[in-house]
């Protein structure tokens, strides 16, 4: 892939280039010393990232998404896609009745679960109890004891926010107005992640291995 991208982009202009989930999963384990799983909620999928001080990686991908959300509230309330997405926006932003909402989580929970059922087993396999939720596509009840009485073992629930990263590392994050904000810690997870790495100490490496190399012996 690399190779690929050194022909696509002029290599003066290539400053930083890393994988957004493993780095999002590694700039978030600076904020904590327990180890962590990251999901991250795509609309026709969702992925899993491991990290703690030592490590972090690729887990899991689901194939669950704001689709499956979509297609339950079109299926069970006979709606348009698009006015199956009104509601899911109408809920997200708190512009929805106390009966509709509790009428929704009935009728998500299971769909829910589903989801539940295969972030379990990485909770496990990575033996952390702390799972951060990064919704690119809104999923009403994802960040809910609800939800988290789904996942089978005891877990720590948290919504990635990008000023509560920011300010835990020592920055303040200021929105342009537009912007959406669940693409803002995306773009300052690759930030950090450039502005920590050690070049200096990577180059040093790299020149006196390659000095080793070419000594006789």
């Amino acid at each position: 892939i690399f190779r690929v991208l050194k022909m696509i982009l002029p290599q003066d202009a290539m400053v930083f280039a890393s994988e957004s989930g493993v780095t999002a999963a590694h700039v978030l384990s600076q904020t904590t010393p327990s180890p962590l799983l990251l999901a991250k909620i795509l609309f026709e999928k969702t992925t899993l990232f491991f990290a703690d001080r030592n490590e972090r990686g690729y887990g899991d991908r689901v194939l669950w998404g704001q689709k499956n959300i979509v297609a339950l509230l079109q299926q069970e309330l006979m709606l348009s896609r698009s006015v199956a997405l009104g509601v899911i926006q109408k809920y997200c932003a708190g512009a929805m009745s106390t009966p509709l909402k509790r009428r929704l989580e009935a009728m998500l929970m299971q769909e829910l679960g589903l989801l539940a059922r295969h972030i379990t087993p990485m909770l496990r396999k990575m033996h952390t109890k702390l799972l951060y939720v990064y919704q690119l596509y809104d999923i009403p009840y994802l960040v809910s004891p609800s939800f988290k009485n789904k996942i089978d073992q005891p877990v720590t629930l948290v919504p990635v926010d990008a000023d509560a990263i920011g300010q835990s590392l020592g920055f303040q994050v200021t929105y342009l107005s537009g912007v959406p904000r669940t693409s803002v810690f995306g773009a300052l997870a690759q930030i950090l992640e450039w502005h920590q790495a050690p070049f200096d100490d990577k180059i040093s490496h790299i020149a006196k291995r390659r000095v080793r190399w070419l000594t006789p012996t």
